[in-house]
């Protein structure tokens, strides 16, 4: 079965999160970054430009963890979503 992640990641992020995803999971994941990104404030009103991804990989057990592994490392909020599956 097909296993998808969705999440928010800081724009600047972008490619070395496709790297690590690349290295960890041997190619074995999809990386699609939504081209627009959006502007959001933190705590200190500094400007942060973000981008929405979707990651859609096979669902094994090995591939999974590390790729939620990746995921906790660049959106330490848990900005991490599963989409659900379709019926």
């Amino acid at each position: 079965s097909i296993y998808y992640y969705a999440g928010i990641i800081n724009k600047s992020e972008i490619n070395q999160m496709r790297k690590l995803l690349f290295r960890a999971t041997k190619g074995k994941v999809l990386c699609k970054v939504c081209d627009d990104s959006f502007i959001e404030y933190d705590d200190r009103n500094k400007k942060l430009e973000r981008c929405v991804y979707v990651l859609v990989f096979q669902d094994v057990n090995v591939l999974r963890q590390r790729t939620q592994k990746v995921c906790e490392t660049f959106s330490p909020e848990g900005r991490r979503f599963s989409l659900p599956k379709n019926g």
